[in-house]
């Protein structure tokens, strides 16, 4: 395929496709978070001072509006302390993991792309040098054979680098998106301690 006058493989149109769901699935993951943005340390401060008042149903709705991690697995374990209080460590241990399915949905593929794109790459140039040595062979005595081989080497080498460039985007955001759950689930336990102290200061 020939695009502004640039010719490019199948393996770079493989490429090019896997740069643009790269692009989809760190956009959709950036809304995902900054929807889910809270202040795990006020939270902890507020949830804590309701339930020394023994106020755990304003606790409950004080959480209530907000999607992050810390918020709905607080919830849960709250609702628990009320009805079932001998299963909250269950309760917790199983709401975090369903939220960290959530948080790292999309991740894999991430991960897939930033280790594999640079092989698909370096395939891409592997088959444009096999190309070159092809038409090297094909190419008449009065044609410039340096011209014509250095041409196609330079197209090979091109998906090496469409290979690189697709990688980084997609390991740089994948580690930032880690970070962002592993600080998830930090801030989780930390508010989580806080009720299960008061749970068990209160029994």
């Amino acid at each position: 395929m020939t695009l502004f006058g640039i010719t490019f493989g199948w393996v770079d149109i493989v490429l090019l496709a896997v740069s643009w769901v790269v692009a989809l699935v760190s956009l959709e993951r950036i809304v995902f978070y900054l929807r889910r943005r809270f202040d795990a340390g006020q939270a902890s401060t507020t949830v804590g001072t309701l339930l020394d008042r023994g106020a755990q149903s304003e606790a409950i709705r004080f959480l209530a509006p907000f999607k992050a991690m810390p918020a709905v697995v607080a919830q849960a374990v709250l609702t628990s302390a009320m009805t079932k209080p001998e299963a909250l460590e269950d309760v917790y241990r199983g709401e975090v993991e369903l939220e960290r399915l959530r948080y790292e949905r999309g991740l894999s593929i991430l991960a897939s792309v930033g280790s594999n794109a640079p092989f698909v790459g370096l395939l891409g140039t592997v088959l444009g040098i096999m190309e070159a040595f092809k038409r090297l062979a094909t190419i008449g005595p009065s044609d410039d054979r340096a011209t014509v081989v250095m041409g196609a080497i330079s197209e090979a080498l091109r998906s090496t680098a469409l290979g690189i460039l697709v990688a980084i985007p997609a390991v740089v955001a994948y580690n930032a998106f880690q970070k962002r759950t592993d600080s998830a689930v930090a801030n989780t336990e930390s508010l989580i301690r806080t009720i299960l102290a008061r749970a068990r200061n209160s029994a």
